[in-house]
Parts: structure tokens; C-alpha cells; sequence
């Protein structure tokens, strides 16, 4: 997942960061320092990930140790977080903007410290002077696309048409409803994070305070809440893959080089080299095989006989589609999300 200001979009974003790395590519504070703004400072809004990496640095070298150290006895033992790292650049350096690997529930235990105005079990951990500035519009940004990002932007957080909110991309959220004295905090994979949003003022805030008229209906909830789950691929079964051998890939897949197939216990197993090295996980026929940081499911599309493959990488919100023409023998691959940092092979949680 990714950190709280970390909403990655085409345009100034990027672009920004591109820019000064193209400067300095050893170091992205001096590349992004010497880069010209495009207009007067504070005349527009643009969202800007390497000033957020320059804050990281400034506190790095103020404290001499790293984001997370630095961190760690002031803010995340506090609020009980003890698994979260963060991925870092090719100098050592956490990302700052973008990155950062937690569990849900550390997302919402940092949402309540902002509802309660920084406060926790009675300790204060913010300074509630810094937690009003940083929750309420520092620029205005009238002109982005979604209406949930044009109510302002504060310190890291988007203002939005109900609350706060810090994001992830891919629907990483922290939305913090002070008026309805609620925090909501989601991660996954949603595309579509303006949507995400109207759901949640649709459908949830008219039930926030509505009178319980059912009393089953908690129940009802939990029972279709543990019932949820993420579908596996649905198709025929697999047939005897040990005659395939080794499969080439077709056209442009992402570093993906080969796949092949290998009888492992009761299940098949698919290896696959990207870029050279190697990725295994077993394959789940109507369910999900979890290995480490993988889960995959398998079937035979009906009526043209490829091979369906999905690879989820667990500790991140993205999804591989494979797909072996058992005819043409030969393979294809897409993201249903395109990873921001990382290829195939280090897609998971960084090392503490």
C-alpha cells in the first residue's frame, strides 16, 4: 500500500519527479531544487511528490537516522503500530511521498489520533495546532476533475465534500468524518477512486446516525462481511501441463520472458522468468493457493482452451492476468493495476 499523501496521477506529478531526476539522477532534492518552477509560486495548485521527498530529507538529516526511526517511538508505538516499512530509493532513502507498507488498522488508528485532534489514550502526539492547519485547506485547486479533489488541499491531506482525507493510489484511504465522529480507512484495488468516494456518501453516511429498526441487521452484516471474498479464475479444469515445456511469451508482457508448468504435490505449479530470474507460485483450481507474498488461481477458458493465470501480490493491491494459448504455446501478461515502483519480483513489503 501506499502512504497518506501519495495519490500518483499523470501530469505534474510524475512529471515533477521525472524532471528532477533528470537533473540529478543521483539525487532527487538537488534535481528538484534547481528545477524553474513553471509559474509564480503559489499562483496554482500542483500536486508534487519530490516536495514531499524533500521534506523526508530535511528530516532525515535533522534527526541522522531514517523516516521510520524517526518515527517510530513518536508516533507509531503510541498509536501500537509495529508492522510498517518503507520502500526506498536506489540511495537508501524512503520514498516519503509514496511507498509505505501497513496494515489496514494502522491506517485507521492514524485516522482516530486526527479525529481525536491528536490525542491518544489521554497522551498528546500531535500538536493540535498542527493538526487544525493540516486539516483544513492551505490551497485552493478549483480545477481538478473529480469533485473530491477540488474541496482544497491541506499538510499531506485532500480536503473533501464530507471530512478529510489522506490517499493511496490504487484506493488506499484514510477519510476522517469529524461531523459523524467516524473514521474510514480502506485498502485495495480500485481504479476508480472517485467512485470509491460516492459510494461512501451514498450509501453509508445516511446510515451513520439512521435509528436501528432491525435488529438482525448487525448480524446479517458480519455474516455477509465474512462471507466476502476475492473470486478465483472460474473455467474448466486444467489438463496435464507437463507436455508443455517451456512456453515463450508473445509481444511486449511486462519482463516477462517464459512461463512453465510443473506438477507439484496434489497441484500444479507455474514458474515463470522475469527478467531473467524466477518467480514460482502454485496454482489454485476454484480457489486461491497462497505462497508467501502470492496467491494464484487457474482455469481453462472455455471454447478457445488458454490457460487463465492470476497472480495476486498479496502485500500490494495489484493483480497479474497471464494468459498460455495452449494451441500457439505461447503466453501474455497485463496488470489489471500497473505497479508505481516496483517489477514482478519485488512486489512485497520492504525489508524494516
Amino acid at each position: 500500500m501506499c502512504g497518506t499523501s501519495s495519490r500518483w496521477r499523470a501530469g505534474t506529478t510524475k512529471e515533477t519527479l521525472d524532471r528532477a531526476l533528470a537533473i540529478d539522477p543521483s539525487n532527487v532534492v538537488r534535481g528538484f531544487l534547481l528545477l524553474p518552477p513553471d509559474d509564480e509560486p503559489g499562483s496554482v495548485f500542483a500536486y508534487n511528490q519530490p516536495c514531499t521527498y524533500t521534506l523526508g530529507a530535511i528530516v532525515r538529516r535533522v534527526s541522522g537516522g531514517s523516516l521510520v526511526e524517526y518515527l517510530r517511538p513518536r508516533l507509531l508505538e503510541p498509536l501500537g503500530i509495529d508492522d510498517l516499512a518503507w520502500r526506498r530509493d536506489d540511495t537508501g532513502a524512503e520514498l516519503g511521498f509514496s511507498g509505505c507498507y501497513a496494515p489496514t488498522s494502522a491506517i485507521a488508528a492514524l485516522g482516530q489520533l486526527y479525529l481525536q485532534r491528536g490525542v491518544w489514550n489521554g497522551e498528546r502526539i500531535l500538536d493540535e495546532e498542527w493538526v487544525v492547519a493540516a486539516t483544513r485547506t492551505q490551497v485552493d485547486n478549483p480545477n481538478e476533475a473529480n469533485p473530491d479533489w477540488r474541496q482544497g488541499y491541506g499538510f499531506q491531506f485532500w480536503m473533501a465534500r464530507h471530512g478529510f482525507r489522506g490517499d493511496g493510489a490504487y484506493g488506499q484511504f484514510c477519510v476522517v468524518l469529524p461531523e459523524q465522529d467516524l473514521v474510514l480507512a480502506l485498502t485495495g484495488q480500485s481504479p476508480d477512486m472517485q467512485a470509491v468516494l460516492d459510494a461512501a456518501w451514498q450509501h453509508l453516511l445516511p446510515a451513520v446516525d439512521a435509528p436501528d429498526l432491525d435488529a438482525g441487521a448487525d448480524a446479517g452484516l458480519e455474516a455477509r462481511l465474512a462471507s466476502l471474498g476475492l473470486p478465483p479464475v472460474h473455467g474448466d479444469p486444467l489438463p496435464d501441463l507437463a507436455a508443455l515445456g517451456t512456453v515463450p511469451t508473445a509481444g511486449d508482457v511486462q519482463g516477462l520472458d517464459t512461463v512453465a508448468f510443473a506438477r507439484d504435490d496434489a497441484s500444479w505449479r507455474l514458474t515463470a522468468t522475469v527478467d531473467g530470474r524466477e518467480l514460482s507460485v502454485p496454482l489454485g483450481e476454484g480457489e486461491w493457493a497462497v505462497e508467501s507474498p502470492l496467491a494464484a488461481s487457474a482455469a481453462v477458458r472455455p471454447g478457445d482452451g488458454a490457460i487463465l493465470v492470476d497472480v495476486r501480490f498479496v502485500e500490494t493491491p495489484h493483480l497479474a492476468h497471464l494468459r498460455v494459448d495452449l494451441h500457439a504455446r505461447t503466453a501474455t501478461a497485463e496488470w489489471q493495476t500497473q505497479p508505481l515502483h516496483d517489477g514482478p519480483l519485488t512486489l512485497r513489503r520492504p525489508a524494516d
